[in-house]
C-alpha cells in the first residue's frame, strides 16, 4: 500500500512538472510555444496598471529565433513588455514580463485583445488577456492631461532638466474631467497647485504655485498658463528637486476628485557664471537736481571661486563710466559670493531732455563678458530755471502795489467818503452857468444896472433941485 501511495504521488508530481510545459493554449505554430503565464484576466479602476508574466520556448533543435512581444485588440489599452524582443536559443526558454498600462480616461467596461509571442507568421503562439475596468468608488475623475516646463512635456516620474540660477521658469498644465457626457456631472471649484520642494531658502522651503478656482464640463478640458516662477540663486549644481502637480475638485454628488502627476527638474550651475542680481539707479528721472546714484550688485552663480570678476557701467551719451575688479567665492549662499556698490554721479547741464540708455555689463576672468542688461535715465527739462532769470522784475512789481496803495487811497477815500455831494456839485457847476458865465446875459445886466443908476441920479437930482 505504501508502494502505491508513493507511485501516486511520484504520478502527480510528475504530471504538475510538466503542465507548466504545456502550451498554454492550442494556438502554438511551428517552433514557437507560449508557457507558464500568469496573468490573463484583471480588474481595476481607470489608471490602474497590471503586470503578468510567460515564458517563451523555442522547440528548435539547432537554430536561434529572435521572438518579438506583440499585442492585438484592447482598445486604446497598453502594454510594455519586457524585454520587447529576445533571441531564444534552439530548446531554450525565456521569461517575458509585461505591463498593461490604463489611464484614468480610458473609460470603464471589459477591454479583451491577445498578446503575441511570435518569429514569423509560421512560428508564433498568443493568449487572450482581459481587463475589466469599473467606475472608482474614491471619484478622482479629474486628470491632469499633460504638464509643460519650458514647453517641454514632463511624463509621469520623469525629469526635465536645465535650470540655472535666476533663471525665469514657465509652466502649463492641461487638466480633464473624466465623466462621461451622459451622467452629465460637473466638477466645481477645482483648484490646480504646483510644489517644487526643498528648493528655495538653501532647500529648506518650497515654491508653491496656485491657479484661480475654476469648473470643468465633463470631458471638458481647461489650459491653465499663468505659472511661473523664478529659479533661486542658491540652487546646487545638477541635483533633482521635486515637482508635484495637483488638482481637486467635487461633483454634485459631493464626491471629491483628485489628480496629481509627480516628476523632477534637474538644475545646472556653469563653471562660469558672473551674473548681474541687482542694478537699481536713483532716481530714474532727473530734471534740475541731476545728481544720482547707482547702486549694483554682481553674484558669482558660477561652481568655482572667481578671481578677476568685473562688471562696467557705461552710457557715452552721459559721458559715464565705471569698472570695478574683485574677487567672489563660488557658493552663492554665502556674502563674499557677492559684491556690492554704490557710484555717485552728476549728469551735465549741457545734456538735453530724452532718454538715455546705460549698458551694464559682468565678466569672469576680468574680459570674458558673462552678463549684459539695458538700462533707461530720463532726462527732463529743468523749468525752474527759467522762472529764475525774471527774478529782479517780479520784485519791481511787487513794491508797486505797495506804493499804491500809500499814495491813492488818500484821494479814493476822500471821493469814495462823500461820492454823492462831490459828484452832484460837479455835475451842477456844469449843467447850470452862472449870469457872469454867459455873456449876453453880462451885457445885458449891465445895461440894466447902467439904466438902474441913470435912472437913481436923475431922481436924486430932481429932488435936490425941486426946492
Amino acid at each position: 500500500m505504501m508502494g502505491e501511495y508513493l507511485r501516486t504521488i511520484l504520478v502527480i508530481t510528475l504530471v504538475l512538472a510538466i503542465i507548466p510545459l504545456i502550451t498554454a493554449t492550442s494556438n502554438a505554430q511551428g517552433n514557437i510555444e507560449i508557457l507558464s503565464i500568469s496573468g490573463t484576466d484583471f480588474s481595476g479602476n481607470p489608471g490602474d496598471d497590471f503586470t503578468g508574466s510567460f515564458q517563451v520556448h523555442n522547440n528548435h533543435t539547432n537554430q536561434s529565433l529572435v521572438v518579438s512581444m506583440l499585442k492585438s485588440g484592447l482598445g486604446s489599452l497598453n502594454i510594455d513588455f519586457s524585454p520587447a524582443s529576445r533571441n531564444v536559443g534552439p530548446g531554450q526558454t525565456d521569461t517575458i514580463n509585461f505591463e498593461i498600462l490604463t489611464e484614468p480616461d480610458s473609460g470603464t467596461g471589459l477591454f479583451t485583445g491577445q498578446i503575441y509571442a511570435q518569429y514569423d507568421s509560421s512560428n508564433r503562439d498568443y493568449f487572450d488577456v482581459q481587463i475589466n475596468l469599473t467606475p472608482s468608488s474614491t471619484g478622482d475623475m479629474l486628470k491632469i492631461d499633460s504638464v509643460l516646463i519650458e514647453n517641454e512635456l514632463l511624463q509621469p516620474n520623469g525629469t526635465v532638466e536645465g535650470f540655472y540660477a535666476l533663471n525665469r521658469v514657465d509652466i502649463e498644465v492641461i487638466v480633464k474631467n473624466l465623466f462621461d457626457e451622459n451622467t452629465d456631472p460637473i466638477i466645481k471649484d477645482i483648484e490646480v497647485k504646483i510644489e517644487i520642494q526643498n528648493i528655495d531658502d538653501r532647500g529648506t522651503d518650497d515654491i508653491s504655485l496656485e491657479a484661480v478656482e475654476f469648473d470643468l464640463d465633463p470631458r471638458e478640458s481647461k489650459t491653465l498658463g499663468e505659472f511661473r516662477f523664478i529659479v533661486p540663486k542658491d540652487i546646487e549644481n545638477n541635483k533633482l528637486y521635486t515637482i508635484l502637480i495637483t488638482a481637486e475638485g467635487e461633483d454634485a454628488e459631493h464626491v471629491r476628485h483628485h489628480a496629481e502627476l509627480r516628476g523632477e527638474i534637474k538644475t545646472k550651475r556653469e563653471a562660469d557664471d558672473i551674473r548681474l542680481t541687482r542694478f537699481e539707479i536713483v532716481p530714474e528721472k532727473v530734471t534740475c537736481e541731476r545728481e544720482l546714484n547707482i547702486e549694483i550688485e554682481v553674484t558669482n552663480l558660477g561652481v568655482g571661486t572667481e578671481d578677476e570678476a568685473a562688471y562696467t557701467i557705461k552710457s557715452a551719451d552721459l559721458d559715464l563710466f565705471f569698472r570695478e575688479t574683485f574677487e567672489l567665492e563660488a557658493d552663492p549662499g554665502r556674502r563674499d559670493s557677492e559684491f556690492n556698490k554704490v557710484h555717485e554721479f552728476t549728469i551735465a547741464d549741457s545734456v538735453a531732455p530724452g532718454r538715455y540708455p546705460i549698458i551694464v555689463k559682468t565678466f569672469s576672468d576680468s574680459t570674458k563678458q558673462q552678463d549684459e542688461e539695458s538700462y533707461f535715465i530720463d532726462v527732463g527739462e529743468c523749468t525752474e530755471k527759467k522762472e529764475t532769470l525774471p527774478e529782479p522784475k517780479p520784485e519791481v512789481k511787487k513794491e508797486e502795489p505797495k506804493e499804491e496803495p500809500k499814495e491813492e487811497p488818500k484821494p479814493e477815500e476822500k471821493i469814495d467818503s462823500k461820492p454823492e455831494p462831490r459828484t452832484i456839485g460837479e455835475v451842477e457847476s456844469v449843467d447850470m452857468k452862472t449870469p457872469f458865465q454867459d455873456k449876453k446875459v453880462a451885457v445885458l445886466m449891465i445895461l440894466g444896472m447902467a439904466i438902474i443908476a441913470v435912472v437913481l441920479i436923475y431922481l436924486a437930482y430932481s429932488l435936490l433941485f425941486s426946492k
